[in-house]
């Protein structure tokens, strides 16, 4: 395919995008499903920068949502949670590309497809070629879920309402729980990105949020930190497990504290002095931010 494109082949989609990121409020049609680290994968749906071009870099929502998605795939790494990125090809072949043509004109340019930088792979496998809206058509992700035994699949990234929502669909119909994180993904305007939050949630997925993800993570994060400073199994630390018992002194204590936080986890000195037990820390709510 030449690689002279008309100006207009990409003005299907709109561009100079701000607004103000919706507060989820819904309720959602299943309220008990979960988001096990051995049993999820972390999909970044699209977050190439063809596309987060079109938004006002420094501005709502995408400046939330990126913090957020980098929350998320910190957490993820630090737990073993397999993280997949989606990504169109540029320069695409018609052939290829055939009735998104028509839609959306001729797709990203080769030099704009790279994942941002803030959110950037740390290996190429990661990356599946993606050619449909869901991440799912004439790709591996059913069989990356298949082969690792697992069965949800949380979804961050862009269109909401559009490849995040198809995404969900088709998880759904292959037995895939799906949860879309409203404040980790983008659209086109609020409306739209409310208007997936509420289908998702109605149809065929959970829709939460990066702070309900990073608490459900919480507990094993702590889990795996408090691990590896006793360096024992993390099998052998069970939430009501007494830390004093195993061997974890107030230098360690102080030394876990600061891990934690590096993880995006404030889990203060002083609120562990108070209980010897990691169901007792989290009893409270723990604050789960960014990694800093």
């Amino acid at each position: 395919m030449s690689t002279t494109l008309p100006e207009e082949a990409n003005l299907e989609i709109p561009g100079e995008i701000s607004y103000a990121l919706p507060q989820w409020n819904g309720d959602n049609r299943v309220d008990d499903w979960t988001v096990p680290p051995d049993g999820t994968v972390l999909l970044v749906h699209d977050m190439q920068e063809h596309f987060v071009g079109k938004y006002e870099a420094e501005a709502e929502p995408i400046s939330t949502v990126q913090k957020n998605i980098a929350t998320l795939i910190a957490s993820a790494r630090s737990l073993g949670v397999p993280v997949v990125y989606s990504a169109q090809p540029g320069d695409q072949d018609p052939q290829e590309r055939a009735l998104l043509t028509d839609f959306w004109g001729y797709g990203p340019r080769t030099e704009n497809t790279d994942i941002v930088d803030a959110l950037a792979p740390t290996d190429a496998s990661e990356v599946m070629r993606k050619w449909r809206y869901s991440a799912f058509q004439r790709t591996d992700l059913l069989e990356r879920l298949r082969s690792t035994g697992r069965d949800r699949l949380v979804i961050t990234g862009i269109y909401a309402n559009i490849g995040c929502m198809a995404t969900a669909l088709e998880a759904f119909m292959s037995d895939i729980q799906a949860f879309i994180v409203s404040d980790a993904v983008a659209d086109f305007t609020a409306d739209d990105h409310e208007r997936a939050l509420e289908w998702v949630s109605a149809r065929c997925g959970v829709v939460s949020t990066t702070e309900d993800l990073s608490s459900q993570w919480a507990g094993p994060m702590v889990v795996h930190e408090a691990a590896a400073l006793l360096e024992v199994p993390p099998e052998e630390i069970g939430l009501d497990s007494d830390l004093n018992d195993l061997g974890l002194d107030s230098m360690r204590f102080i030394q876990l504290s600061m891990n934690l936080k590096r993880r995006g986890v404030n889990l203060p000195f002083e609120k562990m002095v108070n209980g010897n037990t990691i169901s007792s820390w989290l009893a409270d709510g723990t604050t789960v931010g960014g990694p800093r």
